[in-house]
């Protein structure tokens, strides 16, 4: 505990010199800045005596009575140094154009903070801590404490109590982190988008009309397939789905001709074949074929 006594009040001494710096940049703020300086120095007096008084035999049994509250005070009061020189940290980033700047953005930085941790200016945490180190000095030495000595206390214990409370906080919030977006999704700065549907007239044949779902995307128009025939399916029922252009087929525009003239040419004249009888019955026997084929 006498080695925590000894770094808090070099650390005190530290961060004064550091305040130092600060009263020509924020000359308008030069009554507080020193008034913070002064309550540093006094701390750094204050945790020496009671270094030396915990080191004196004559108190040492008295020395139990003061563990937790010297303790609590001694944490709370690491967890401040600790979190002015986190504000310190900040002349040295480039947000600030000037040094004056940089000095002005950080003590008001420093105003705001402790504001709104423990509900008064930094000066006055500094002073609960100087008359909180003096009572317990007072009383290692068998003095009674002052009145204001339960007050102070109550106030040191609820302060240390929000410090821990925040701590935690910024534990979790490094352990966790904020949610990230992936790589391709922070390249595009409004999140991903549909794909282009394709257009019609890239593909060759006829267009066909597209119509968009939901989401956005576009799909063809698929036409309506006819139902599959049944087995049962007649000759009628066949000829039913026939086309006009079906019916103008190759085969019954050839053999449809009524005469039977070739088309071939000799020289100097043209060629006729007089129609016998057994031309007709071949006739009607393609005829019947080609029907048979249709119906296949």
């Amino acid at each position: 505990m006498a080695r925590a006594l000894t770094a808090n009040s070099e650390t005190a001494q530290d961060i004064a010199a550091a305040f130092m710096k600060f009263q020509e940049p924020v000359s308008d703020e030069a009554t507080e800045i020193t008034a913070i300086i002064s309550e540093l120095y006094a701390i750094c007096s204050a945790l020496l005596e009671l270094k030396t008084a915990l080191n004196d035999p004559r108190y040492y049994r008295r020395r139990r009575h003061i563990e937790d509250d010297q303790r609590d005070v001694l944490l709370s009061l690491e967890y401040t140094f600790k979190d002015i020189k986190r504000q310190f940290a900040g002349l040295e980033k480039p947000i600030y154009r000037t040094n004056r700047e940089a000095y002005h953005g950080v003590w008001n930085s420093i105003l705001r903070y402790f504001l709104d941790e423990g509900n008064n200016s930094l000066v006055e945490r500094l002073e609960y801590y100087r008359r909180f180190l003096m009572e317990l000095g007072t009383i290692v030495k068998g003095y009674e404490p002052s009145r204001d000595f339960r007050e102070i206390q109550y106030r040191i214990q609820k302060l240390l109590r929000r410090q821990a409370e925040r701590l935690e906080e910024d534990i979790a919030n490094m352990a966790i982190g904020a949610p990230r977006q992936p790589s391709w999704e922070r390249m595009r700065p409004y999140g991903l988008r549909p794909p282009t549907p394709p257009s019609p007239q890239a593909h060759r044949g006829p267009a066909r009309p597209y119509y968009p779902d939901e989401n956005g995307f576009s799909f063809p128009v698929v036409p309506d397939v006819p139902p599959p025939l049944s087995p049962t399916a007649t000759a009628s029922t066949l000829s039913s789905h026939h086309t006009p252009e079906e019916s103008d087929h190759w085969i019954q525009m050839v053999f449809g001709q009524s005469r039977p003239t070739t088309l071939f040419r000799t020289t100097g004249s043209e060629s006729n074949l007089t129609a016998t009888q057994d031309m007709s019955s071949a006739m009607s026997g393609l005829r019947r074929e080609y029907r048979d084929l249709l119906e296949l």
